[in-house]
């Protein structure tokens, strides 16, 4: 606890004074989640002892993030005092063009396009150097003799999303009969099923 002085001087040099106590009480800094992940606790409530109380919050300061937004709560020290602060809730990036499960690996690039723009992006074959391009070069699986499985991650503000693929891959000599793969699988994406059944990739030269 502190105490301050106020002092007023009038214009005939006359002077008042108003004293008083200052009691310590913080909420703590922001915070910030992702939405839907699990409780978190609230920190920085002081001095220790008080409870909390707000939207998605219990007494024991359990926030449980299940809207996006910036919410206020509220932190009540035992000596009586209040102290408020922000928690954002980010939203989850959506991938509006996911990759299919299964891809040749003589694949044009492909552009991700998600609905939170401005995030990184991180896979195998998307150098540091354009991570935030979202572009998905499937030339850098060219050379390899097997198939590869890749999973790509991005989202801005810390929250992300991923989008696993498998690259079968193709054959440089077009005398040679293609590369075939027994793929039977189906995935959902927003409202879309996709049913592949034995992929063919082949390497196709143009002079």
């Amino acid at each position: 606890m502190r105490s301050d002085t106020v002092t007023y001087i009038d214009p005939n040099g006359c002077k008042v004074r108003d004293t008083f106590q200052i009691i310590p009480i913080s909420a703590g800094s922001t915070q910030s989640v992702c939405h839907l992940t699990p409780v978190f606790k609230l920190t920085g409530g002081s001095p220790v002892g008080g409870f909390w109380s707000g939207p998605y919050t219990d007494s024991l300061g359990n926030f449980n993030p299940l809207d996006t937004g910036s919410f206020t709560v509220t932190y009540h020290a035992s000596n009586g005092c209040l102290a408020n602060k922000t928690v954002r809730v980010n939203a989850n990036p959506i991938i509006l063009n996911p990759i299919l499960d299964t891809v040749c690996a003589s694949a044009a690039n492909w552009q991700y396009q998600v609905n939170l723009p401005g995030g990184t992006y991180a896979a195998t074959a998307i150098p540091a150097a354009q991570n935030k391009s979202g572009v998905y070069e499937f030339w850098r699986w060219s050379q390899a003799n097997q198939t590869q499985r890749d999973i790509v991650t991005c989202g801005p503000g810390g929250c992300t999303i991923k989008d696993t693929f498998t690259s079968i891959p193709f054959l440089p000599d077009s005398s040679r009969p293609p590369v075939r793969a027994a793929i039977l699988s189906i995935e959902w994406s927003k409202t879309r099923w996709w049913i592949l059944d034995r992929l063919e990739c082949r390497f196709h030269r143009h002079f």
